[in-house]
């Protein structure tokens, strides 16, 4: 089991666990700047062991579905093993990542700003480690194609959040953790490996000259990625509520800069590396390969913005005409400097998809965007700079014949 663990574990946290103290550095330093800034916010117990929980279960089910454990999986399972012994170490290894790298910085930012008493520790520890195990069965009923059972369990998860008392609720966390904890033990430890539905020399279908068919496949066997441009579309709409109910009109270019924090579609490059290897080598790959990503990201970003702006429609009443304009020019933008990024910049140095999805380069383009609607709101005449600006970008890529390199 310690050799297992010790196998998942370097994988995850680096050869000599030195992920371990750079975390432990950062979480540090990070604790010492929120305390000095002498802010006291009063947090509610329940919504503390919420958030840990609801993190955690996301962190976690992410993963364990990445493709890097899905080939660490499948070497391990070449050698002899103890199918018990082995979910303990897998589980043990995934949590101790989980823990310092993601949830920590959550505990940091509560223990900063809010009353941390004793009864927190307890309350922490059940909702981490409830939250890891139910990750654990549900990705394992599901693999198992037991969709059913595996819904019902998350409705009783869904339900533990909703009891009302601490007690009642700790009390809950502690007995689905026994249960779930024998659950896992007694799992076939097969069922936690993934199988791809995109087969490795598939990687780079640039032999047809067609990238948007490689991304179309890509996601579609990789859902996850469509599952927060779903929750974008959805926030959109809550949103646009929510300003009208506070009669923010002004905010509406923040509103959808905002809206340009969709992860998953801006690192698709970065999520293969082998593929992003093999199009620096081919010719053509301004034409070929970034403008029809580009063009890709640009649809996206519209339907969501199209989507805001007429549930703000519905909500308000009106829309006035800059902000079609604006959000086409924040589209096209976006796009823009989420590509550039990609291609001259991408993120190569993780080691599962989670540390991806939460790597900091993602924060670049909302904040670009967010500083352009900054002006916006205090200028008038900046929305038609903008738009000048990306006139410029688009003339000076389409006039580009010798690839991306040059531009």
């Amino acid at each position: 089991m310690i050799s297992t663990f010790h196998g998942f574990a370097k994988k995850l946290l680096g050869a000599r666990y030195d992920r371990l103290w750079k975390h432990a550095i950062a979480l540090a330093a990070i604790f010492a700047a929120l305390s000095s800034l002498d802010r006291h916010y009063e947090v509610s117990l329940l919504v503390f062991m919420t958030a840990i929980t609801v993190f955690t279960f996301g962190i976690v089910l992410k993963t364990l579905a990445s493709d890097d454990n899905r080939r660490k999986l499948k070497g391990a399972f070449m050698l002899p093993f103890a199918p018990g012994m082995f979910n303990a170490a897998y589980f043990y290894a995934v949590a101790l990542y989980t823990l310092v790298t993601k949830t920590s910085y959550i505990l940091v930012f509560y223990m900063a700003f809010s009353s941390f008493t004793a009864i927190y520790i307890p309350a922490f520890l059940l909702s981490f480690l409830n939250a890891g195990l139910t990750a654990f069965v549900i990705f394992a009923q599901m693999n198992s194609g037991k969709r059913i059972t595996a819904s019902l369990l998350l409705l009783i998860q869904a339900a533990l959040c909703l009891l009302p008392e601490p007690s009642y609720r700790l009390t809950g966390l502690l007995i689905s953790t026994i249960l779930q904890g024998l659950v896992l033990h007694r799992t076939d430890s097969y069922r936690f490996y993934k199988v791809s539905r995109m087969k490795d020399n598939q990687a780079a279908p640039l032999r047809s000259s067609s990238f948007l068919r490689y991304i179309v496949r890509y996601l579609i066997s990789h859902k996850s990625y469509l599952y927060n441009t779903l929750a974008l579309c959805i926030f959109a709409g809550f949103m646009a509520f929510m300003l009208e109910q506070m009669h923010l009109d002004s905010c509406l270019p923040l509103a959808i800069a905002v809206l340009s924090f969709n992860t998953p579609i801006g690192i698709l490059l970065s999520s293969n590396r082998g593929l992003h290897r093999k199009i620096q080598m081919l010719p053509g790959q301004l034409q070929r390969t970034v403008v029809p990503y580009g063009l890709f990201i640009l649809t996206v970003n519209l339907f969501i913005y199209m989507i805001f702006l007429v549930s703000w429609l519905l909500f308000h009443g009106s829309v006035e005409i800059v902000y079609y304009v604006i959000s086409i020019v924040f589209a096209a933008q976006s796009a823009i400097a989420a590509v550039w990024l990609e291609w001259k910049y991408p993120v190569h140095k993780w080691r599962v998809e989670s540390d991806l999805w939460h790597h900091p380069r993602k924060y670049a383009v909302p904040l670009m965007m967010c500083l352009l609607a900054a002006a916006v709101m205090s200028m008038d005449a900046a929305v038609y700079l903008i738009a000048l600006l990306v006139g410029i970008e688009v003339a000076l890529i389409f006039n580009r014949r010798r690839g991306i390199r040059n531009v």
